[in-house]
């Protein structure tokens, strides 16, 4: 009843001095800041979009129903974003303190930053003053006290509001209501994040070895498995890439639905009889197939009570040129001579799951060998579970130069 009187009295109650078409429009150049989060780090706009789109949510305070409501269902939808390669930020005014509860008690995986200076409100038009008497109320009545909340006397928040930030820094979605009680869905999110053209290189993991490898020209499916249903909302292949004959590499019917008239399949021989068409690639090759640059690395066991599990020859890892990148994609495999030889790899694809490829440690020791710029563990569910994919990043930390990043493969 006490939160239902609460609710009531802001909907009557709350005043705002902010302009009556608050916040900044579609086009705009989004303006950057540098915002503190919820472990007491620097968060730079300009430095996320660098890398994929940016959703940015101004939210009122820890304090607002409203506010957690929307918070709460933003973190439900999490992987959904993550499909699009989003960096997720909620900001406010309230202290890094007062985030960070907010981060515990939702049990938030995206960053939350403090904006206690409202420099970055004033900079998106969202600055609103809760009048002096209303914050009184609040303070005395329910226990809400702004000034604790965000260290400032003036009792200014946000209008709450949710951006959509390209590659290029330009506003392309934006919605900010003085109705505090409207707030746009993560499904109206998503669908304008479809319509964002992402720059560059695209990493979209669909499931254990199966991911969308997508830069501004070209789509790349690798070992393409599972329901149909998975890629609908994915551009549809310019090159299917196989690496192995085993079901968890490997359908016919998946392939044969995906693949359109002028999509090539591209995999190692054994796989390329079995499908029935396709261009081979064999150990040790490099071929160009629809300008990008292909070349067969070999993947297979070396410890001897492995062997039976990837002979030498049968299966391929592959190193990609594109977009002016080499991308390592490992397969099915150990650390073997040819992987600990590769030489300026831009990102990495590792496999580790003991029994049939490596172990973390063995992992770890091969990408410390070949120094790739970033790191992606894939392909660690094994028998007995999950491979500890941190104790593979504290293993890689010896070297501060590799970033290691996780994707949401399971």
């Amino acid at each position: 009843m006490k939160l239902l009187f609460l609710i009531c009295l802001m909907v009557l109650s709350l005043t705002t001095s902010a302009q009556s078409q608050p916040g900044l429009k579609i086009g705009v150049r989004a303006p950057d800041f540098t915002a503190v989060n919820y472990e007491g780090k620097q968060v730079q706009l300009s430095q996320l979009y660098r890398n994929g789109p940016v959703i940015i949510v101004f939210y009122r305070g820890g304090w607002c129903v409203f506010c957690n409501l929307q918070l709460r269902e933003l973190q439900s939808r999490l992987e959904d974003f993550k499909k699009y390669n989003v960096n997720l930020i909620a900001l406010s005014v309230d202290k890094p303190i007062n985030a960070a509860k907010t981060v515990e008690d939702l049990n938030l995986g995206f960053e939350v930053v403090s904006d206690t200076q409202t420099d970055t409100l004033r900079s998106y038009n969202l600055i609103h003053k809760v009048s002096d008497e209303l914050a009184k109320e609040y303070k005395d009545k329910y226990g809400i006290d702004l000034e604790l909340a965000s260290g400032r006397k003036d009792h200014v928040i946000s209008i709450p509001a949710t951006y959509i930030i390209d590659q290029g820094g330009e506003i392309v979605f934006a919605y900010a209501n003085q109705d505090y009680k409207l707030r746009v869905s993560s499904d109206k999110i998503l669908e304008e994040l479809a319509k964002v053209k992402v720059k560059g290189l695209n990493f979209i993991p669909i499931e254990h070895a199966t991911m969308i490898i997508q830069s501004d020209e070209k789509s790349i499916y690798v070992d393409p498995v599972g329901g149909i249903d998975e890629f609908k909302d994915y551009s549809r292949p310019d090159i299917i890439l196989v690496t192995d004959t085993h079901y968890d590499h490997f359908q016919m019917e998946v392939i044969n639905n995906l693949k359109q008239s002028d999509t090539i399949v591209v995999g190692p021989k054994a796989v390329i009889d079995e499908l029935g068409f396709g261009e081979v690639i064999s150990n040790g090759e490099s071929k160009i197939f629809n300008t990008v640059g292909i070349e067969a690395i070999p993947m297979y066991n070396l410890t001897p009570d492995r062997l039976k599990f990837h002979s030498k020859g049968r299966g391929n890892g592959y190193v990609l040129s594109l977009s002016g990148k080499r991308i390592y994609i490992s397969g099915d495999t150990e650390d073997i001579p040819q992987m600990r030889n590769l030489k300026n790899i831009d990102y990495a694809f590792v496999c580790m799951n003991s029994p049939y490829t490596m172990t973390v440690s063995q992992a770890a020791s091969a990408v410390l060998e070949f120094k790739p710029a970033v790191v992606f563990p894939y392909h660690y569910r094994g028998t007995h579970g999950f491979s500890d994919i941190n104790k593979f990043k504290k293993l890689i930390s010896k070297n501060g130069k590799i970033k290691v990043k996780f994707l949401d493969w399971y």
